[in-house]
């Protein structure tokens, strides 16, 4: 039950990643910035490559003029899709922090598409920091990464029989402490690879 919850939400996210990571890539090819468009195609890719091993691509087709409908004014719009980019692959990156042994290391299987994930979830974020003030990012990336390690760790607690309201409510402190630490970790490396940039 609990696998088959994570599994909806992952694949709604990359659902979400590759839908954001399209209207990205378009605008920035529109507006002549190959760099930018570069980095959301590169943010974007994991989430590709597993729709497309799934055979899910057509969640994202309806959905790809979202940001059109939604927000009449350009800048908005890419606002909100770098948002849903960040969230989807916080989200995604969650779902493999979860899976992490208790020393950090990825789980046996998991490694390759692990290293996609986190690379990408550093991408969106280098991009959104080019795109738009360091104090917007910096709060929406934290919220991202809160709401994603809430999500994953409740949907992962369904399966888990425990009684105790305490002990469960410990085990939840815990789990989410760690999926946060680990997507905080991915965000550090993000603002060190900037800032040397700067």
């Amino acid at each position: 039950m609990a696998t088959d919850r994570l599994t909806a939400y992952v694949n709604a996210w990359n659902a979400q990643a590759v839908m954001a990571s399209c209207w990205l890539t378009r605008l920035y090819r529109n507006l002549r910035d190959d760099r930018q468009a570069a980095t959301a195609i590169q943010a974007g890719a994991p989430a590709v490559e597993r729709l497309n091993r799934l055979g899910l691509q057509g969640q994202v087709a309806p959905s790809e003029e979202r940001f059109n409908q939604e927000f009449r004014d350009e800048t908005q719009a890419e606002e909100a899709a770098w948002t849903a980019l960040v969230e989807a692959l916080a989200g995604i990156s969650a779902f493999f922090a979860i899976t992490d042994s208790s020393d950090g290391k990825p789980a046996l299987g998991l490694r390759g598409a692990r290293t996609a994930t986190f690379v990408a979830f550093r991408k969106s974020i280098q991009g959104f920091h080019t795109a738009f003030p360091v104090a917007m990012v910096d709060a929406g990336v934290t919220s991202a990464i809160r709401k994603a390690a809430s999500t994953c760790v409740d949907a992962f607690l369904v399966g888990i029989n425990e009684e105790d309201p305490e002990r469960r409510k410990k085990l939840r402190a815990g789990l989410e402490a760690c999926v946060i630490e680990a997507l905080e970790r991915a965000v550090l490396v993000v603002s060190t690879d900037t800032s040397s940039h700067l």
